[in-house]
């Protein structure tokens, strides 16, 4: 039992937390008309920041994949207007490519490609 707990430590230590190294790539079209002021994405521990972005401006982010998840969305427009909404979801695959539309009162998912 001691063992166990020894290699469990030194695994914590060396960062090993269960999470594969498969990567996700995620593509953020803005599409509500009007400035995003800012955003965040929050997504398999990663807290992906969107900066300032005109209408029909992207943005994309690469992510470490671990496990099942879902994005969770919370974006500010120039008007005021705050879109908050969970969509999509995400998995071990060996790459992900996704892409989320942000409209004037919602977010849209759109899963691109899976490649295994």
């Amino acid at each position: 039992m001691k063992i166990l707990t020894t290699i469990w430590i030194v695994l914590v230590m060396l960062g090993f937390n269960g999470c594969s190294k498969s990567m996700g790539s995620l593509e953020v079209i803005n599409q509500s008309g009007e400035k995003i002021i800012s955003g965040n994405i929050k997504v398999c521990n990663s807290n992906l920041n969107i900066p300032e972005l005109q209408k029909d401006e992207k943005i994309n982010f690469k992510f470490e994949l671990c496990g099942d998840d879902h994005y969770r969305t919370s974006i500010r427009l120039a008007s005021g207007n705050l879109i908050q909404q969970e969509v999509g979801y995400v998995s071990s695959v060996s790459h992900l490519v996704d892409s989320i539309f942000v409209k004037a009162n919602s977010i849209e998912y759109k899963n691109k490609e899976v490649k295994y």
